[in-house]
């Protein structure tokens, strides 16, 4: 009886040797694509730096934070050459994971912006600029979203509705985050930078795009 038995201990240890090489590979993967943007702010910007590292530190987390997002997209719209690579689980582990990520890097942006104007006008002012508008706009819908995937389990919601309502957030936070970059952000001064960001921005839309043409199409019928 023991032959079986270690033959198929084996094949689970290997299952999960493969399983956590595949989440490597993709963490490796995925933080290298989020990390080009950020680099390229980085070589590119002469006034990235001129106002102090705390400054840096709060453009560059937003940098993080809104390229993940763009990301997010590309790893939601089931591209098979993507989950053929990493497999499909992991590429779902990581989606998961990564919002998470997203969601905390967009709290430091903010707080650090908090720590240099030294009050609270970025949150508090009714009559805030509209490009601060917009940035309020997307936190709160990545929050919202963040919340609401934590506790879907408690919150009855059909499957329909629930990717309605994530859809609709995902594209008020990609909108409102892009417009709001733009129109805070230094490093559009250098046009590779400039860009580099707006392929992430059109890299997401393909994406949707693709997803939206994947659930579009006919399922086969099942009726014989």
């Amino acid at each position: 009886m023991s032959g079986p038995i270690s033959r198929n201990k084996d094949v689970s240890q290997g299952a999960a040797r493969q399983s956590a090489a595949s989440l490597l590979s993709a963490l490796v993967t995925y933080s290298l694509v989020v990390s080009v943007p950020a680099m390229l702010a980085t070589i590119f910007d002469e006034q990235l730096f001129e106002n102090g590292l705390v400054f840096c530190g709060a453009a560059l987390s937003g940098v993080f934070a809104y390229s993940i997002i763009c990301v997010q997209f590309v790893l939601a719209a089931r591209f098979q050459w993507i989950e053929r690579s990493f497999g499909a689980s992991v590429v779902f582990r990581l989606h998961k994971a990564m919002a998470v990520i997203a969601t905390l890097l967009a709290l430091v942006h903010l707080g650090l912006l908090i720590w240099i104007r030294g009050d609270w006008v970025l949150v508090l002012a009714v009559s805030a600029s509209w490009p601060i508008q917009l940035g309020r706009i997307a936190g709160l819908s990545l929050l919202l979203m963040l919340g609401y995937s934590m506790g879907r389990k408690w919150i009855p919601i059909n499957n329909a509705d629930w990717r309605f309502f994530h859809s609709v957030l995902a594209w008020v936070i990609l909108t409102s985050g892009f417009v709001h970059s733009i129109v805070m952000g230094s490093s559009f001064g250098s046009p590779v930078f400039a860009l580099a960001w707006m392929g992430y921005f059109v890299a997401a839309i393909i994406a949707w795009l693709h997803k939206w043409k994947l659930r579009s199409q006919p399922r086969p019928s099942t009726i014989r």
